[in-house]
């Protein structure tokens, strides 16, 4: 085999290999931004699940003569669209979040969509069965765990990131 010929296969496997390194390069980049984008999905959704949940659960307006803080009548429409922002929010975060904290998720968002359809009266399957609604107190105490329960999901799948 002549040096020319030599040459030119080894510009050809030299080629190859730059495609080659190229395509994987391109490959294991898309990845890496993929992972990137869904770690940031999931940051935002938690943060803001939690933001809401929280809002849901402390927001007042008022204090009374005894120094007692309380929501007013007035507030609360914005008291109602923190709850229907929380629930949006954690109806996202099913769809981001990792498998290993789905089931606690889903849990969380039936337990929190079950409390709030009691209270504002349009739970059916309640209404039918005679059940009472629930109350404010108790709704309350529903968000509340709905948030620790949020919380630690965050902890255990945002928790295992290395960045």
């Amino acid at each position: 085999m002549d040096s020319s010929i030599a040459g030119l296969i080894g510009a050809g496997i030299g080629a190859l290999a730059g495609m080659a390194g190229t395509v994987i390069g391109q490959y294991m980049q898309s990845r890496r931004d993929q992972r990137s984008w869904l770690l940031d999905k999931k940051e935002d959704t938690y943060s803001n699940t939690l933001r809401y949940l929280s809002k849901v659960v402390n927001r007042r307006s008022q204090i009374t003569a005894n120094g007692k803080a309380i929501l007013s009548i007035d507030d609360t429409s914005l008291w109602f669209n923190d709850v229907s922002e929380a629930q949006a929010w954690m109806t996202s975060l099913t769809i981001y979040c990792s498998e290993g904290v789905r089931t606690k998720i889903c849990e969380a968002l039936k337990d929190y969509n079950e409390a709030l359809s009691c209270f504002v009266g349009t739970d059916s399957n309640a209404i039918d069965a005679g059940k009472k609604s629930i109350s404010s107190g108790n709704l309350i105490e529903t968000m509340v765990k709905v948030r620790e329960s949020v919380l630690t999901c965050a902890r255990q799948d945002l928790g295992k990131v290395i960045v």
